[in-house]
């Protein structure tokens, strides 16, 4: 008590002045200096300028779906083999686009077409295409009857049924690979033959109003062909395009001599076809294709029926 009235006397004594006044604010000062409370946070000081301000990133905004539209990792309808995706439909987007000029039949033609199962049979959609008669040939005889069953709706794949014959193929589980070998087997030139072949990629093949196809395609490169003085391929599409392990990665569906490529309708097209056309029918095994006797596999698999000349006669009108 007795240093307040201490304090307040000397207050009063500097209050008289102005220099007092100064002197008496910075003893205040001091005082409540040292009764401030310990450990509290002083307010931080305020940027001086813009560039000492420092916001947090601001988050991009999630887009909301499209109505109607499944999350992104639903997107996806069908899911992929082992082995990464494959030359398949799911790949279309930002491929380089074919254009396919096939026009309608104006006379008979010839084509190859392979077993899968049973009556089943599979070649390409253009050797169907405006048929009055689907006929299966062996040795260039009319053998019996074939009756469309299927035609895949965008891409050059159909199924026919026919007379069941010993052998059969059986498609791959994974389809094809960048670099791989192949084999494609038929009636080149109307000749018993077949040709040597390298995956290059894929394409999106369209084509005219007359012929709707919109679909991917694998493109191969032709490495070996037989018989050795072939020099065109018209009479090998619908033949199988099988793997080194005997399995079926595709249908030959067009060529190019100039080029030496040949196309095939992709593998994902032809495993959904076959799997509507004849549920359970798929099984994951083929005999082995042997890399110095390619060409001689290819006529045990014309001699046992595993694959036939499909005769189609023209529509007329």
């Amino acid at each position: 008590m007795t240093l307040f009235r201490a304090l307040l006397r000397v207050a009063r004594a500097l209050a008289t002045t102005a220099l007092g006044w100064v002197a008496l604010v910075l003893i205040i000062g001091q005082i409540l200096a040292v009764f401030e409370e310990p450990g509290a946070k002083r307010r931080p000081r305020a940027p001086e300028t813009a560039a000492e301000v420092r916001r947090p990133p601001v988050p991009a905004p999630t887009p909301s779906p499209e109505p109607g539209s499944a999350p992104a990792q639903e997107q996806r309808t069908l899911a992929e083999p082992p082995g990464g995706p494959p030359y398949g439909g799911e790949t279309a987007p930002g491929l380089p686009v074919a254009a396919v000029t096939w026009e309608r039949k104006s006379q008979s033609a010839v084509g190859t077409a392979f077993r899968l199962d049973r009556d089943v049979w599979v070649t390409a959609r253009h050797v169907t295409d405006s048929c009055q008669e689907l006929l299966m040939l062996d040795g260039g005889k009319a053998r019996d009857r074939a009756a469309l069953l299927r035609e895949h709706a965008t891409a050059d794949l159909a199924l026919v049924a026919a007379g069941a014959t010993p052998a059969r193929l059986q498609i791959s589980a994974i389809g094809p690979r960048d670099g791989r070998t192949a084999y494609a087997y038929g009636w080149p030139e109307d000749r018993p033959g077949g040709v040597r072949l390298s995956l290059l990629g894929s394409v999106r093949m369209r084509g005219t109003r007359s012929f709707p196809i919109d679909a991917v395609a694998n493109a191969w490169a032709i490495v070996a062909v037989d018989p050795g003085d072939l020099t065109g391929y018209g009479g090998i599409s619908g033949g199988p395009v099988l793997d080194a392990a005997g399995t079926v990665v595709g249908v030959a569906i067009g060529s190019n001599a100039r080029r030496g490529t040949l196309s095939s309708a992709a593998w994902s097209d032809l495993n959904r076809l076959a799997a509507a056309g004849r549920p359970g029918a798929l099984a994951w095994q083929g005999t082995p294709v042997p890399a110095e006797a390619w060409a001689a596999h290819g006529e045990t698999l014309r001699r046992s029926g595993a694959i036939r000349q499909i005769y189609c006669r023209f529509k007329q009108g």
